[in-house]
């Protein structure tokens, strides 16, 4: 059978991961005085500053640089994924007032905690909320352990153990 015309695939390339690195390698260089944390597609910008003002003022300024840099790279935010976080004690976070962070005309939520890389970090450093999160998930897999185990040989469970817990 001929077929005319462009031909496309929807596998995935094993390069794309690599070139897309390479591609967004250099994103740091746009910032000023924000640091820079990337892995894969995430990308987190953080800043500390005990002046609201200023604080605010750097995080729009880097903010509008990675926009900028974007645009040039033929690259779009997604504002959707795009938020952030500000970290403190409730005393001091307690103080912030009028704190907006935009793109363009769009204002960013706050949230109170984030999830990065499997690991919940809250606005007041607790570690309450990680520390819940994984000990859901270890009740979880303890209980699932515990309704097949009475099927298992000692050895096929320590396997699934091993597999589910460490």
């Amino acid at each position: 059978m001929k077929h005319s015309g462009l031909w496309c695939t929807s596998r995935p390339s094993i390069l794309g991961p690599l070139l897309f690195v390479v591609y967004i390698n250099d994103q740091p260089t746009a910032l000023t005085k924000c640091k820079v944390s990337m892995y894969a597609d995430d990308t987190v910008i953080y800043y500390s500053d005990s002046d609201q003002v200023a604080l605010m003022e750097t995080l729009q300024t880097d903010l509008n640089n990675i926009v900028e840099w974007l645009e040039k790279g033929r690259l779009i935010l997604n504002l959707s994924k795009t938020k952030y976080v500000l970290f403190g004690t409730y005393q001091r976070l307690g103080k912030v007032n009028d704190f907006n962070i935009k793109i363009g005309q769009n204002v960013l939520d706050k949230l109170p905690m984030f999830n990065y890389l499997g690991v919940t970090l809250d606005e007041t450093k607790t570690w309450k909320e990680h520390v819940a999160t994984v000990s859901e998930k270890v009740n979880k897999r303890l209980g699932m352990l515990g309704r097949i185990r009475g099927c298992l040989t000692l050895k096929a469970a320590q396997c699934v153990y091993n597999t589910i817990l460490k």
